[in-house]
């Protein structure tokens, strides 16, 4: 299997604004766009109060620009 594959197999089940990207180490990270609510079901990942996240970032940006200069 290559990335081509599984992004195929990807396209089937997940939303079409799903990515794939890679961490420091190579490994690959599938971003879907949902989260799972207190209730343990998938969302989309925007329908949420960002105030009341104790996580949420709003200087995050995704690795892609870094990760198009290492491939």
């Amino acid at each position: 299997m290559n990335l081509d594959d599984l992004e195929e197999a990807l396209a089937d089940i997940l939303p079409s604004n799903f990515s794939i990207e890679r961490d420091k180490h190579g490994q690959l990270i599938i971003l879907t766009g949902f989260r799972q609510d207190d209730d343990g079901e998938l969302v989309d990942f925007r329908s949420f109060d960002d105030e009341e996240d104790d996580d949420f970032d709003p200087d995050f940006e995704p690795l892609e620009e870094e990760l198009d200069d290492e491939v």
